[in-house]
């Protein structure tokens, strides 16, 4: 018996195609998958929030039971403490500053500091590229002549302006992780610009979250140290600025 000749290879152009439409039904699966999972995290942390749960008198009440394990199991504790807030940010919940109040208060202003700045970075990362998968090749078909533009600016200034973005306290968190992933910024200069940006600011919270610390055991909230790390919150601006200025300068004489 003879096999057309076109035969094999209609039955493999068959497989391909089959196989093609199994790996974007799995793509599919997972990014609704992770959808959920994000979207079901931040609804409970914000149904939490409004009960009073993940605030400033909250923690406060926390401390204490919170500080006896970590007094009773400080490497533990701390490495637990660690992938729960890079777990938060990569999930993109809006409860860093708790978390980074929370650091400075159970583990002092300097290994405060340490997981702060490595979790909030870590979780960005894992952010990024969540909203890569998820959101990237839907946001580029819509806008293509945006993101054009976009990523041209990214290839000559990207690191420039995302730490930028990163010095200024007003600019969400989530909101600058979600919106890099959907650029052609790569995660190499994306993780190392959002360590250094976020590093003043990371000091600057943990220092009043370990002033907070303090507060539990005097049973007074307006510590010197807490209206300190006010202070210099306040002051952040006008650094930024400064530091800002004096990168763009960095720049414009490097070319």
């Amino acid at each position: 018996m003879t096999i057309p000749a076109g035969r094999p290879h209609h039955a493999g152009s068959t497989f391909r195609r089959s196989g093609k439409a199994g790996g974007h039904a799995g793509r599919l699966a997972a990014r609704v998958t992770l959808g959920a999972v994000m979207v079901l995290a931040i609804g409970s942390f914000l149904a939490l929030h409004q009960s009073g749960t993940f605030s400033i008198a909250w923690l406060r009440g926390q401390l204490q039971p919170l500080d006896a394990i970590v007094s009773r199991h400080p490497v533990i504790s701390a490495l637990l403490y660690f992938a729960a807030y890079a777990l938060a940010g990569g999930l993109s919940i809006p409860g860093g500053t708790i978390l980074t109040l929370g650091a400075g208060a159970l583990f002092g202003v300097w290994e405060g500091t340490l997981i702060a700045s490595f979790g909030s970075a870590i979780g960005a990362s894992m952010a990024f590229l969540i909203a890569r998968f998820l959101l990237r090749d839907f946001a580029r078909r819509r806008m293509p002549k945006l993101f054009r533009r976009v990523d041209q600016g990214i290839a000559e200034d990207g690191v420039f302006y995302l730490i930028s973005a990163r010095l200024v306290p007003l600019v969400p968190y989530e909101l600058i992780n979600i919106t890099a992933g959907l650029t052609a910024l790569d995660l190499k200069r994306f993780y190392w610009a959002s360590q250094l940006g976020m590093l003043p600011i990371n000091a600057v919270v943990v220092n009043a979250g370990a002033s907070l610390g303090r507060g539990k055991l005097t049973g007074t909230l307006f510590t010197p140290r807490l209206i300190v790390a006010f202070l210099l919150i306040a002051a952040l601006p006008l650094a930024t600025t400064l530091i800002r200025d004096a990168l763009g300068l960095v720049r414009h004489r490097q070319r």
